[in-house]
């Protein structure tokens, strides 16, 4: 047994975590290219194809529905799901939507991304570096106080961080990041609002909000060029497979 201790986290019912190996080195690696989810359950979904499909409820490791709302996920080259919610850290089942809590988290988080070296980002008030390791905060850019995360960071084909935002004066933004310095290089205003979930796969970025829809969306100018899918449910969260 692997005892995880994260000292100076905000506190949550993952303070201090007993994993057991096996229940994170035994998931299976992601194989479909999207996935996205409800505060509740996990999906997923090709694209290529017209509806996606439903993996399963998130579950703790008694088989119980998770009490905590899962707010983001970010998928490593690996194929591995990382998710936050709740104040705490999870991997995330993408056979079986088991959601085992590893760490506390240092703020609070509603979106997560992997930069293209593998490096773990949260976007909260702020888009924080985290330590790959002790999943602590080891840095900080994009403060503004007139932006407020709405959705979702997540990084974009050109290696780019693409952050969903809502700005005091300028409304619902799509900002163009530097993925290290954090320089701001573009803001574009976004058609398609409660955007709460962003993807970009092959050249493409698409949105996933609140209201149930599946957008694609323009990366140049933030507007809307096609439905996908809608839905009933709320899309909390989503994010490209790059092990796929």
């Amino acid at each position: 047994m692997i005892v995880l201790l994260w000292i100076g986290c905000a506190p949550s019912e993952y303070e201090f975590v007993d994993v057991v190996p096996d229940l994170v080195e035994d998931m299976p690696a992601a194989t479909a290219p999207i996935y996205f989810h409800t505060p509740q359950s996990l999906w997923a979904w090709d694209p290529a194809d017209p509806e996606p499909w439903r993996i399963g409820t998130f579950l703790d490791p008694d088989d119980r529905p998770l009490t905590t709302n899962i707010s983001d996920i970010a998928i490593d080259e690996e194929g591995r799901i990382f998710g936050c919610g709740g104040g705490a850290f999870f991997r995330i089942d993408p056979e079986t939507a088991l959601a085992v809590g590893i760490a506390s988290s240092p703020a609070p988080m509603v979106g997560l991304a992997f930069r293209e070296d593998g490096v773990l980002l949260g976007a909260g008030e702020d888009i924080y570096v985290i330590h790959p390791r002790l999943l602590t905060i080891i840095e900080t850019f994009g403060s503004s106080s007139d932006i407020n995360t709405i959705g979702d960071v997540v990084e974009g084909f050109d290696g780019n961080l693409i952050w969903s935002v809502r700005h005091e004066r300028a409304g619902r933004l799509l900002i163009e990041m530097h993925p290290k310095s954090g320089a701001i290089l573009a803001e574009r205003p976004l058609d398609a609002s409660q955007t709460y979930g962003l993807a970009a796969l092959d050249e493409t970025v698409y949105a996933f909000t609140r209201a149930g829809n599946a957008f694609t969306i323009d990366h140049d100018t933030g507007e809307i060029l096609a439905r996908q899918f809608s839905s009933a449910l709320e899309w909390w969260g989503a994010s490209q497979n790059p092990a796929r």
